[in-house]
């Protein structure tokens, strides 16, 4: 890795347009990074939910084998 010296003329105006530029990224990165956490949950809420759906569907299918069998058409 480069490591540019602070007194080195030729270096400060690229440090001076680069350094706000990297700023708003570690910025932009750490938000990101920390919103996976409330992502992940989300997914897992999700997931909850169709499992819970898919129970409710097995007893509805039950109820509805009571009225029509598995074999009827209409």
């Amino acid at each position: 890795m480069l490591k540019v010296q602070a007194n080195d003329p030729a270096a400060v105006p690229i440090y001076n347009r680069y350094h706000p530029l990297h700023l708003a990224l570690t910025l932009s990165y750490s938000k990101w990074k920390s919103a996976g956490g409330r992502r992940e949950g989300e997914t897992l809420n999700v997931n909850q939910l169709l499992d819970a759906a898919l129970l409710q569907l097995e007893d509805w299918d039950v109820d509805i084998q009571v009225v029509y069998k598995k074999t009827t058409l209409s």
